[in-house]
């Protein structure tokens, strides 16, 4: 941890202090935690904690939220919301997010066990860079009547650390920086021993109590909505977006994040902004816990991909997102798209249900992503290689196609492309030399079958 960057966080802690967004300080600290991440954290909360002044307070008070800050960071790196102490729910994160019953001891911090997990702050800036920013310029608690701003010239009694006591809210179901005392927030990696963690975490907490009462809202807030769908024409990424606002009601804002359906639902970038974002975007409504399932699961496989690629300013961004995504209570993981159970275009042919069964199969859990290319690829390589189907399927696999594509957007170029491949079909699946290894074995077992009968 360098010097400037020391120096560079106190500075914008004093901005902030201006401020008094909580918002604005959760995307400010996160970022800063993600920055962190590269060495010098346990160094970096040592020297906060030595300094002691309003600035160094609020910055532990806004790192004690995010989830991966140093003042906590003390797991076992399992799935997003996992490194935690099994006390809260049955210990998963789809049961609320923030497993906020487990006490320190419980925990088992002093058997270097896993400590329960904790909301989130949320990233936009990084720890050596400018201030932090919400994106279209995302509100904040001044300019939305919140509380008054003090004058640049000084901070008043509170801002500066004059002994102002919060009372500690609840994580679970929303809860925030000023924890209860058996709340243990938990991320990937170790810094420090238990004794420092703990030490770590009640100074944050102290700094909670010391700090100006909006401080304590930071990481309180409730879900008031969420959307899911396409975020281009062919459903190449997906968008998941939830709403969020705090008890007072000042600085409601979006959290949405970028899902690759090419390369597997990968989390490949995020960004907050003000709930009007979503105006341009052609998402539908969706239950909280089933879009905060799908965030979590697309974090969880960008962790388990080495070198995934993702967009520049996702790191600092993930530890917000993260956060909010286990702010939502009953989280359900790997929920099935209703996408499939909802058609009911299915053309009036022989095999048509047959056929459908495999595009179903195709498809699979990413039922949104359908161009020409993936057109083709389920035409002309897909079937051939894995599928073994009737004749009367064969027959009706191209108007099933057809009636999916109008289905999913009735693309003009997908329907050409069905157009260009179809004909083709029917050689293809009779053509075995294109069989994969499994569709020759399944096809030997059937001859035999058809034999001893």
């Amino acid at each position: 941890m360098s010097t400037s960057t020391f120096t560079m966080a106190i500075a914008q802690a004093r901005d902030l202090l201006r401020w008094r967004s909580p918002l604005r300080t959760e995307l400010w600290a996160a970022g800063l935690a993600a920055g962190l991440e590269q060495g010098g954290a346990a160094e970096f909360v040592r020297e906060l904690i030595a300094t002691d002044t309003a600035e160094a307070r609020l910055t532990l008070a806004a790192l004690l939220g995010v989830d991966g800050a140093p003042l906590a960071r003390y797991g076992s790196g399992g799935r997003p919301g996992e490194d935690a102490g099994r006390k809260a729910g049955d210990g998963r994160p789809e049961d609320g997010g923030h497993f906020g019953d487990a006490g320190l001891d419980d925990a088992g911090l002093d058997d270097a066990a896993e400590p329960s997990a904790a909301k989130a702050g949320a990233p936009r800036a990084s720890a050596a860079g400018g201030g932090p920013t919400v994106k279209a310029g995302g509100p904040d608690e001044g300019a939305a009547g919140g509380d008054t701003a003090v004058d640049a010239g000084g901070l008043d009694e509170d801002a500066a650390g004059g002994g102002f006591t919060v009372e500690a809210g609840a994580l679970a179901g929303g809860g925030g920086v000023g924890a209860e005392a058996g709340e243990v927030p938990a991320a990937a990696g170790r810094v420090g021993t238990a004794a420092d963690v703990v030490a770590w975490i009640e100074a944050g907490r102290a700094a909670v109590r010391a700090s100006p009462e909006w401080v304590a809202r930071m990481g309180r807030v409730t879900c008031e909505g969420a959307r899911y769908g396409k975020a281009d024409r062919y459903g190449l990424q997906t968008l998941a977006a939830l709403r969020f606002g705090y008890p007072n009601g000042k600085e409601p804002h979006v959290l949405v994040v970028g899902i690759d359906q090419v390369n597997g639902g990968l989390a490949v970038d995020a960004l907050v902004d003000e709930p009007r974002f979503l105006d341009d975007l052609r998402l539908e409504p969706a239950e909280p816990g089933v879009v905060a399932g799908r965030m979590l699961d697309a974090f969880e496989l960008t962790e388990r991909v080495m070198g995934a690629m993702v967009a520049d300013t996702f790191p600092s961004v993930r530890p917000f997102a993260l956060g909010r995504a286990l702010a939502v209570p009953h989280a359900v993981r790997s929920a099935p798209d209703g996408t499939v159970s909802s058609f009911r275009e299915l053309p009036d042919l022989p095999g048509a249900a047959e056929a459908f069964e495999k595009l179903v199969e195709f498809v699979g859990d990413r039922p949104l992503w359908w161009s020409p290319a993936r057109v083709s690829q389920f035409l002309t390589a897909w079937l051939p290689r894995e599928a073994i189907l009737s004749e009367e399927a064969v027959a009706a696999m191209p108007e099933v196609v057809r009636a999916w594509s109008r289905f999913n957007g009735g693309h003009r170029e997908v329907l050409e492309r069905v157009d260009a491949d179809a004909p083709s079909l029917a050689a293809l699946m009779a053509d075995e030399s294109l069989a994969g290894l499994g569709k020759r074995i399944a096809l030997n077992r059937l001859r035999a079958e058809d034999h001893r009968r």
